[in-house]
């Protein structure tokens, strides 16, 4: 004699098949943690490259700017306080905030980015400038709209080549439409 029941999407299935769905179900929830936790970079507390490109992807950038930052003279910082010390210092000034975003590591430990609401934008680039340098740290800020119909590919592209461009110009600096904000030292 079969036994059925009715599953979720009230399609009658044997005992057997149930368990067989309940085990997928299981495996895709183990496969879904993996992936969240490759997507976090646990070093700095926000999400890596894959997992901002992933959220971003799934978000309305309409209404968000584009914080992108590289730190300034890494080799440098990297000599002075170690590594794991400026791993630190990035993530105390990381995660010291005041308004929500979303924020993840670029490239390497040096270019992040960060999705905060327009309005808020320029404020959080100036505030946490200020962290890393309280911290002994300095880093380099183009704030911009991403642009309509830009994939968040081609938004951090656009961030790099704007942080090149304004290193030239001088670092420790919130770059906003070209313009220096802050000045290091301010």
């Amino acid at each position: 004699m079969q036994h059925y029941i009715l599953n979720d999407l009230r399609h009658p299935v044997t005992l057997d098949q149930n368990a067989r769905i309940l085990e997928l179900e299981g495996i895709v929830a183990r496969l879904e943690r993996e992936l969240d936790a490759a997507c976090h970079s646990d070093v700095f507390g926000c999400l890596n490259r894959a997992g901002l490109l992933r959220t971003l992807e799934r978000l309305d950038l309409t209404g968000l700017a584009c914080v992108y930052w590289d730190l300034d003279d890494l080799k440098v910082y990297n000599d002075l306080y170690g590594k794991p010390g400026v791993n630190d210092r990035v993530k105390a000034a990381i995660t010291a905030r005041d308004i929500d975003f979303v924020a993840g590591q670029v490239f390497s430990g040096d270019e992040f980015s960060a999705f905060p609401f327009e309005a808020d934008a320029e404020p959080f680039a100036d505030r946490l400038l200020k962290e890393l340098h309280a911290r002994g740290l300095s880093a380099t800020f183009a704030v911009f709209r991403p642009l309509p119909n830009e994939t968040a590919h081609e938004v951090l592209a656009r961030g790099e080549r704007m942080i090149k461009a304004f290193k030239q110009i001088g670092k420790g600096r919130v770059y906003t439409t070209g313009v220096a904000r802050y000045q290091q030292g301010e």
